[in-house]
């Protein structure tokens, strides 16, 4: 399956255990920090399998029963207007410029826009204003979740 392709929604079985991990995971962060970056890592896992193309960075997240992916590329503003890259303009949670992820040599960094109701990564509810990305990072903002998906 290409990067921007959906998932066939009959697939909600391959994404059930891929959802229940994650939910795990959240739970774990505050425990034991180091579960939760396995668990992240084997979402990264059945995400690849799922919906992205494994050479380039994306982010992957579910609309409307559907995983769906959006190639980062040199950078990726999301959020509810239509001048986003990624917009989501059904969720009301989320500002016009919610946050922006740049790539830059050797890694890429997101940048939370000011946004009213924040972007928090790998489950750690501080808000943020900058934080560098890793393969299967988790990151909610606008009652959307998403996992960047990073080539090794």
């Amino acid at each position: 399956m290409r990067v921007g392709e959906s998932k066939p929604s009959d697939g909600d079985a391959e994404l059930e255990p891929m959802l229940h991990l994650a939910a795990q995971g959240l739970q774990t962060v505050l425990r034991d920090p180091s579960e939760l970056f396995k668990q992240l890592h084997q979402v990264s896992e059945m995400l690849r399998e799922l919906a992205v193309d494994p050479t380039r960075p994306a982010l992957v997240y579910r609309r409307a029963g559907k995983i769906e992916s959006k190639e980062i590329g040199n950078a990726l503003t999301v959020g509810r207007t239509g001048e986003c890259d990624l917009s989501f303009p059904e969720c009301d949670e989320m500002s016009r410029r919610q946050f922006t992820i740049t790539g830059e040599p050797g890694r890429y960094v997101l940048a939370d826009n000011g946004s009213l109701n924040g972007t928090f990564v790998r489950g750690i509810r501080g808000r943020i204003t900058t934080r560098e990305l890793c393969d299967g990072d988790l990151i909610e903002s606008g009652g959307v979740t998403f996992v960047f998906v990073r080539p090794a």
